[in-house]
């Protein structure tokens, strides 16, 4: 439970950033920002999981 409430918890983060993205015209406007945040969530996954399979890669 608890890691799952993490990960809500960055999924909110990546999704507020994105909308600020939004907002201030960095990001395109028409941008799914739930699709695109699970998406940079799952990204961030797969890193981690690389380092700390792969010491030296």
């Amino acid at each position: 439970e608890e890691c799952y409430a993490l990960g809500e918890q960055i999924l909110g983060y990546l999704t507020n950033a994105l909308k600020k993205g939004i907002a201030e015209g960095s990001i395109r406007s028409n941008l799914n920002v739930e699709i695109t945040a699970l998406a940079l969530w799952a990204c961030i996954i797969g890193v981690f999981n690389t380092a700390k399979r792969k010491k030296y890669y």
